[in-house]
């Protein structure tokens, strides 16, 4: 019983979820060296590379610590040197409404007990007399916390190549016309030499 219950805390609560798109490197080895800068003007200019982007979700209840702890942790295992946070919001998700089931509770005056239940498994309140009774509730406001960050890796460890794009040279198409060749976006045909 006492497993079950701490189950359901931990499902209803939630957890810190972190999305992560990036390339991997071998696992950084000190998670305490990996530097962690709350904006861009922070970032010492041509010291990282970006390697991958991560969204980390979380309830309200978390603190922005443990969420730093739990991006430092996920950097740690991409290989990343540093974070640079991008953004860091507190949004609204729902309201809950939350019933007041007790007489202690500012429900209903009188006592009253919970007698039934209706189809969706809210209480149907019943005072002394037995009349049926509206349930007072409480309403919640849910929020969620949100950090949108970069990982980055020193440049001179990361060996990473430029864009593919940026290195290849035009492709030359040979024209239907026997002896000249075309480049695209070019018009002016030029002879190839035989």
């Amino acid at each position: 019983m006492f497993i079950t219950a701490i189950l359901l805390f931990s499902l209803i609560t939630g957890c810190i979820n972190i999305d992560y798109t990036g390339q991997r490197f071998p696992e950084t080895e000190n998670m305490h060296a990996i530097e962690f800068f709350n904006s861009s003007k922070d970032v010492p200019a041509g010291k990282y590379t970006i390697i991958g982007r991560a969204v980390a979700t979380a309830p309200d209840s978390y603190s922005s610590e443990e969420i730093k702890n739990k991006l430092l942790s996920k950097a740690q295992a991409c290989g990343a040197d540093a974070i640079q946070v991008v953004d860091f919001k507190r949004i609204f998700v729902s309201q809950q409404a939350i019933p007041k089931e007790s007489a202690y509770d500012n429900g209903p005056v009188g006592v009253w007990g919970n007698r039934a239940r209706r189809a969706d498994g809210s209480s149907i309140a019943v005072d002394s007399s037995g009349k049926v009774v509206p349930l007072q509730s409480k309403v919640h406001d849910r929020y969620e916390l949100k950090a949108r960050v970069l990982f980055l890796r020193i440049k001179s460890k990361s060996n990473i190549q430029e864009p593919i794009a940026e290195k290849v040279a035009e492709p030359e198409i040979k024209s239907a016309t026997a002896g000249t060749v075309k480049k695209p976006g070019k018009t002016a045909d030029k002879p190839v030499a035989k």
